[in-house]
């Protein structure tokens, strides 16, 4: 009787359980980068639900994925966020670059700004083919270390 129990659940159980399981590949940041201004239907229609969305502030709504997010302010995506975890580089930087490294690789920045604390560091860039955006890396002071990237309006 147990071997008949053991063969039900790798027959039929244990098939169910594995393929229920929801596979999100990491889209590549090129693709991301894409949607900055772009209808945040054509979001739904390719990444699907998300993870969360947090209620608007100025920026507009931030609907999180796994690893990335957007802000949507007038059913426009205003911002692509790329968080601490995702593992990609973004032209050429991966997230946890210090400072001086993403100097060194993307040369002179256009401009750089602090946080009202004093605790970040904004590194500005425009983006490659696309003259409406910016990179936004945002640095950590304590570390030196970039924590996010975000693509935003200039």
């Amino acid at each position: 009787m147990k071997l008949f129990y053991l063969i039900f659940v790798f027959l039929f159980i244990l098939p169910i359980i594995v393929f229920s399981q929801e596979i999100e590949t990491l889209p590549e940041p090129e693709e991301l980068i894409k949607f900055h201004r772009s209808n945040m239907r054509d979001m739904f229609d390719k990444f699907g639900y998300p993870k969360n969305i947090i209620g608007g502030d100025d920026l507009g709504v931030l609907v999180e994925y796994q690893d990335y997010g957007f802000y949507v302010k007038d059913k426009i995506i205003r911002m692509v966020i790329f968080f601490e975890t995702y593992d990609k580089p973004i032209n050429g930087i991966k997230i946890g670059t210090t400072k001086t490294t993403l100097i060194n690789t993307l040369g002179k920045p256009i401009r750089t700004s602090k946080n009202k604390t004093n605790t970040l560091t904004f590194v500005i860039y425009n983006v490659p083919g696309n003259r409406d955006a910016i990179y936004d890396f945002c640095i950590r002071n304590e570390s030196d270390e970039i924590y996010k990237i975000n693509i935003e309006d200039k």
